[in-house]
């Protein structure tokens, strides 16, 4: 399988390193925040706001990528909420059964929380990549310096009001 083609914007702020023309008929998507989806949880809302007021401020966030943003978010709560079950219970004990039905020992062996925890920390790290969020794929950026941006918001100035509807049949994930 070969690797995905960069998309021209990522190869305009890298400095176009290959040789070929760029492609000048790409889709102009404009840039800005995307609406926030109603169906995230407390958890994965909040991501979401923080990660959007973060891209905006690196100027790689458009209108397009709420999805993506939105599943990342999901990705990261999850993992969030993986974690926390993990860091309680590890290790668990499987048994060992020997041909005739007994138990003659036992196997210690990673919980489901923790191989919950590895799968959506994948998961998250493929969106982050994409987003521009790893330090090696934001060394390759380059972004014009402008005028100074805000601040990403704080974990506090992005968790919701408790009044908000609730979504735990959503996302289980709490604050």
């Amino acid at each position: 399988m070969s690797r995905r083609p960069k998309p021209t914007a990522i190869k305009e702020l890298e400095g176009n390193q290959g040789h070929r023309p760029l492609n000048t008929l790409d889709p102009v998507v404009p840039a800005g925040a995307p609406e926030t989806p109603r169906y995230l949880g407390k958890s994965a809302k909040r991501i979401f706001i923080r990660k959007c007021a973060e891209l905006l401020s690196m100027k790689v966030l458009s209108t397009v990528d709420g999805l993506a943003l939105a599943n990342f978010a999901k990705a990261e709560a999850l993992g969030e909420l993986y974690f926390r079950d993990a860091i309680k219970e590890p290790y668990c004990d499987e048994p060992i059964v020997s041909k005739e039905g007994m138990v003659v020992g036992y196997k210690r062996k990673l919980s489901q929380a923790a191989l919950g925890f590895a799968t959506f920390s994948k998961l998250s790290k493929g969106y982050q990549i994409e987003f521009g969020l790893t330090p090696a794929s934001r060394s390759r950026l380059k972004v014009e310096k402008g005028a100074e941006q805000p601040p990403a918001p704080t974990r506090e100035e992005t968790t919701l009001p408790e009044a908000e509807v609730d979504l735990s049949m959503v996302d289980t994930t709490v604050n």
